[in-house]
C-alpha cells in the first residue's frame, strides 16, 4: 500500500484529533481553547517582560502614577502664581486621563512603592549616560509593572476569544482568530511595545476590545444596553482620548439600529454616559467653575498639539502622513479582500457592531497618531485582526458547511447497488 504524503498524514491526524476533541463537553472545550489562548500569549510575551530594554519613560510614568490623580491642589487661575511643582502636577493631570495612572498606582502600592522616585530620566543625555547615573527603576518594579501589562494583554486575548466564539459558534476556530493578536509585534517586540512599556497602553487596548465584546452582547438590549456601553466607552476614553472614536461608532450604531424616537435618544444616552464617566474619573475639571473647566480643556488640546508639532519635531523625528500610516498599519493592503469578505457576511447580526467598532478605531487612530510608534499602532492592528478573524473565519465556516452539505446530499442521492438473488435459489 503506498505511503501517504507527509501533509496528508498530518491532516489525517489533525482531523482525528479534532473529531476526538469535538466530542468533549462544552465546558471542557472552553477550557482547552482558553488554555491554547493563554499559552500563545505567554509564549509571545513573557520573555519580553524580562529581556526588553529599559524605557526612557519608565521613571516618568511611575512619578506620574504616584502623584494623586484627583489633583487636590487649589485651583489657581493666574498662571503666574503657579510653582514648578504645581505646573508638573497639572501637566500630569491633563497629559493623560486617569485610568492608566490609577492602575499603575495600585500596582506600585502592591509592590511596596509609595514615594515618588528621586531619580529622573534626563532626556538630554544618551541612554548609556542615564543608565550610568542610575536613572532607572529597580528591576522588581519594572518587571512587576510589565507583568500587570501582560495580565491586561492576556485579558484582551481572552475577551477577544469570547467575542469570536460568540460570532463563530466554534471555540477552536476562535483560537485560530486570536493567534495574530497573540503574536502581534506591536504588543511585545521591544521596550516601545505595549507589554514592556510602562504606561496606559495595555489598559487601553484591553478596554478597546472589551467595548467590542460588550457591544456584541448588549447592542440589542435597548436603553440599558446603551447606558452600559456608554460606561465601557467612558472608561476607555478615561484611559486615552483616542477612544472617543468608539463613542462616535456607538452613536452611529444606535442612530441606525434603533427605531422611532430612540434613534435620537439612545445615541445621546451613549454620549451622556461616556461623558459622565470621563468627568467622574477626571476631577481636575471641577473645583474652579466653568472658567477653570474651560482652561483645562483648552490646555489639554494645546498640550496634545505641542506634543505632536513641536516636541516630536524637535526631539524625535518628522513623519509624513503616508509614512505614519504605512508603518503603523502595513495591513492596509488587505483592506479590499477584507471588504469583500465583510460584504459576503452582510446580514449577520454581529457585522454592524464589529464594523462600527473596528473602522472608527482604525481610521480615527491613523488620523490621530503623529508617529508610527508600536504602542500607538497596537489598537489599530488589534482592531483590524479582530475584523479579519470575524469575517474570514465566518466565511470559512460557511464554505465548509456548504461543502459538507453537498457531500452528504451526494451520498444520499447515490444509487445503491442491487443485490441479485443467487442462481440456486433457497435450499
Amino acid at each position: 500500500m503506498p505511503r501517504r504524503p507527509a501533509i496528508g498524514r498530518l491532516y489525517h491526524h489533525a482531523e482525528r484529533l479534532y473529531r476526538r476533541v469535538d466530542g468533549f463537553s462544552p465546558a471542557s472545550k472552553t477550557l482547552i481553547a482558553l488554555a491554547f489562548v493563554v499559552f500563545a500569549v505567554l509564549l509571545a510575551s513573557l520573555p519580553r517582560v524580562v529581556t526588553a530594554e529599559i524605557s526612557h519613560d519608565d521613571l516618568n510614568w511611575v512619578d506620574r502614577s504616584l502623584v494623586p490623580w484627583w489633583f487636590p491642589e487649589p485651583r489657581i487661575m493666574d498662571k503666574s502664581q503657579w510653582s514648578a511643582d504645581y505646573i508638573q502636577k497639572y501637566n500630569y493631570a491633563i497629559n493623560h486621563p486617569t485610568v492608566g495612572r490609577i492602575v499603575n498606582r495600585f500596582a506600585l502600592h502592591a509592590l511596596g512603592m509609595y514615594d515618588r522616585p528621586t531619580h529622573k530620566w534626563d532626556y538630554k543625555l544618551t541612554r548609556a549616560e542615564n543608565l550610568k547615573l542610575g536613572n532607572f527603576l529597580p528591576s522588581r518594579i519594572t518587571i512587576g509593572l510589565r507583568m500587570v501589562n501582560l495580565a491586561f494583554f492576556l485579558a484582551t486575548a481572552i475577551v477577544a476569544w469570547f467575542g469570536l466564539a460568540y460570532i463563530l459558534r466554534n471555540r477552536f476556530l476562535a483560537v485560530v482568530g486570536i493567534l495574530p493578536i497573540a503574536f502581534e509585534p506591536a504588543m511585545t517586540t521591544d521596550f516601545r511595545c505595549v507589554v514592556p512599556y510602562i504606561g496606559s497602553d495595555a489598559v487601553f487596548v484591553f478596554l478597546t476590545v472589551a467595548v467590542w465584546a460588550a457591544w456584541l452582547a448588549l447592542g440589542r438590549r435597548g436603553t440599558w444596553g446603551a447606558i452600559l456601553l456608554g460606561i465601557f466607552a467612558g472608561l476607555a476614553v478615561s484611559t486615552k482620548v483616542n477612544a472617543a472614536f468608539m463613542v462616535v461608532g456607538l452613536m452611529l450604531y444606535y442612530a441606525f439600529a434603533a427605531t422611532g424616537t430612540r434613534r435620537f435618544s439612545q445615541p445621546l444616552v451613549v454620549l451622556a454616559a461616556s461623558v459622565a464617566v470621563f468627568l467622574a474619573l477626571n476631577p481636575i475639571y471641577f473645583g474652579g467653575g466653568w472658567p477653570w473647566a474651560k482652561r483645562v480643556f483648552t490646555d489639554t488640546l494645546d498640550f496634545m498639539a505641542w506634543i505632536k508639532n513641536d516636541k516630536t519635531s524637535a526631539a524625535w523625528a518628522v513623519y509624513t502622513r503616508r509614512e505614519t500610516i504605512l508603518a503603523a498599519f502595513p495591513c492596509i493592503l488587505f483592506a479590499v479582500p477584507v471588504a469583500v469578505l465583510a460584504w459576503r457576511a452582510r446580514g449577520a447580526k454581529w457585522l454592524a457592531p464589529t464594523l462600527l467598532w473596528s473602522l472608527p478605531v482604525i481610521v480615527g487612530n491613523l488620523a490621530f497618531i503623529y508617529m508610527p510608534d508600536p504602542r500607538y499602532s497596537a489598537p489599530i492592528r488589534v482592531a483590524f485582526w479582530v475584523l479579519v478573524a470575524a469575517v474570514s473565519l465566518h466565511t470559512l465556516k460557511a464554505l465548509i458547511g456548504e461543502r459538507t452539505e453537498i457531500r452528504a446530499r451526494s451520498a444520499s442521492e447515490k444509487p445503491q447497488p442491487v443485490v441479485e438473488p443467487s442462481a440456486g435459489g433457497a435450499r
